[in-house]
Formats: structure tokens, C-alpha cells, sequence
């Protein structure tokens, strides 16, 4: 494992390297020691201001983040329901301080906050999610390990759906939700609407409102990045990524499978060209980590 996460490890990071790493280190319960001795000098301080030591190591942060929710949403784990807002509110406000468009932002919320929902109410997992902002581009990246979709839609008993390329699909056609299909135990454990507080079950816990699930699926996700010019989204989820940019619709086939979802989300925020590279940087890091 050590050569594989040396092979990640660079002097720059994204978010989507950033969580997904997280929730392998998670996971596997990677020693903090294993991860220092692959980290240098100056991404090791990144890493702290963002949070990535305090989610995974406890370890407090020592320095005021006086530009968390401006220039970077920190990284955080979700792991139960109480998270998401606090997710959501984070890496929306890093967004809405670099779009004007008061709409698309509006739209990105719920997609976001639905995201981060689906971790523990679909997955019922564990997660991490954060934003990046650089000069010509934010960055949202979300990941977790809650089986993906082939098996929460084979769990929710969605009939016809066999293999991971079906799943990605069914789940992008509008109005398709996994919850029509759910059925809910009456003496299953669950929270009342008005709990407040940590959950003592996790993501094991219920909410049932009708708020909750409001069906803001992938659909939404790439109707929405198609609204914006050049920008960039990555879906992965077991052995299938599938990559939009620009309309094009890229379909690769990894050689690992990831036992969850991961996405990242590229928005260019001026005229400057948006990043850009030949690899997908979920396929690589995918690939690496095995």
C-alpha cells in the first residue's frame, strides 16, 4: 500500500485526491505516522489549515481558517445527518463569494446538500466532502464508501438493474429516485422531525421528512454542470467513471473498483481556460490507491 500512496501524494493537491484519500485512509484506519512519512513539507501545512488532520487524526487546528467558506471549504466528514448542513453551508459559501448568478448558486445548494444527504440516507456510510478555490476555478469534490449505486439500487429493489454501467445510467434519467422503491420497516430505528443534536445511531438513524430525499439526483447534477462553460464533472462508482466536459460524454471502465461514489465538480470562474488534463484524476487515484 505504501508505493500505491507515495504514487498520490503530490506537492499539489485537489479536492477530489483530497477526499477520496481520506475515505480510504478512514476506511483502513491508515496510522498517521504511514501518512507523514509520504507528505512534504509544504503540503503537510495545506492539509492542516484545511482540516484533513483534525477530521482524520483529531488533531486541532492551531492556526485561525479566516478564509474558510471564501477561498476553500474545509474538509469535512460526514458521518451523520447533523454533518450535512454544515458541509452544505461551508462549500456554498464558497461558491456564492465567486458567482454572481444568486440562481445557478441557489440550484448548486440543494444538488450539494443533497449529495451530502445521500452519504448517510442512501449509503449509509461514512464520507468527506470539500471546495477548493483557485484563479480560474472552484473545485467541489464529494466521496464515500457506502457501497455505490449498483448496491443501494439493488438493495432499494429497483428491478433490471445488474451491473455498474446500468446503475450510473438509471440514475441519470430524470425523476428517478431510489427512494420510490425503498421500503421503510415501521419499527425501524429513526429520529423524530424536530431531533436536535448528534444522532446516537449515525447514519444508521432516519429522518423521515419531506424534505429529506428531494430527488435532486444526477440528472440535476450534469443538467446543472452543462450550465456552466468549460466546467468539468466526474462521476465514479465501482468500476465505471463517467466524465462530462463541455457536453462530451467520456464512459471509462477502471481496472479497480470503488466500493462507493466519488465526484468532482470543476467550475471555471473567469475567462481563463479551466484546468485541464488527459487523465481523469478519479481514475488516477483509483488506480494508484489499489
Amino acid at each position: 500500500m505504501e508505493k500505491g500512496l507515495n504514487a498520490v501524494l503530490p506537492n499539489f493537491w485537489l479536492p477530489c485526491n483530497i477526499v477520496v484519500l481520506s475515505t480510504y485512509i478512514k476506511k483502513n484506519q491508515t496510522p498517521k505516522n504511514e501518512i507523514d512519512g509520504l507528505i512534504n513539507i509544504t503540503a503537510k501545512e495545506y492539509l492542516y489549515n484545511i482540516g484533513f488532520y483534525k477530521e482524520l487524526y483529531q488533531v486541532p487546528l492551531n492556526t485561525r481558517q479566516r478564509n474558510s467558506g471564501y477561498t476553500y471549504s474545509p474538509l469535512t466528514l460526514i458521518d451523520f445527518h447533523d454533518n450535512v448542513n454544515t458541509a452544505t453551508t461551508t462549500v456554498t459559501s464558497c461558491i456564492r463569494s465567486h458567482l454572481n448568478d444568486n440562481n445557478l448558486v441557489g440550484q448548486l445548494a440543494n444538488v450539494i446538500s443533497e449529495l451530502h444527504d445521500n452519504v448517510c440516507s442512501h449509503g449509509k456510510s461514512f464520507g468527506f466532502s470539500m471546495a477548493q478555490v483557485y484563479t480560474d476555478r472552484i473545485e467541489f469534490a464529494i466521496a464515500d464508501l457506502g457501497g455505490g449505486f449498483l448496491r443501494v439500487l439493488q438493495r432499494a429493489g429497483v428491478p433490471g438493474i445488474t451491473t455498474d454501467l446500468e446503475a450510473i445510467q438509471w440514475c441519470l434519467q430524470k425523476n428517478n429516485t431510489s427512494t420510490k422503491y425503498e421500503k421503510h420497516d415501521d419499527f425501524e430505528q429513526s429520529l423524530p422531525e424536530d431531533f436536535m443534536g448528534i444522532s446516537p445511531m449515525g447514519c444508521n438513524s432516519r429522518f423521515r421528512t419531506e424534505d429529506n430525499h428531494q430527488g435532486l439526483g444526477l440528472d440535476f447534477l450534469v443538467d446543472l454542470h452543462k450550465k456552466f462553460s468549460r466546467s468539468i464533472l466526474q462521476i465514479a462508482s465501482g468500476k465505471i467513471c463517467v466524465e462530462f466536459r463541455n457536453g462530451t460524454i467520456l464512459k471509462t471502465d477502471s481496472n479497480l473498483e470503488w466500493k462507493g461514489v466519488a465526484i468532482n465538480l470543476t467550475i471555471p470562474i473567469d475567462k481563463t481556460p479551466c484546468y485541464n488534463t488527459d487523465i481523469s484524476e478519479l481514475d488516477e487515484i483509483l488506480n494508484m490507491i489499489g
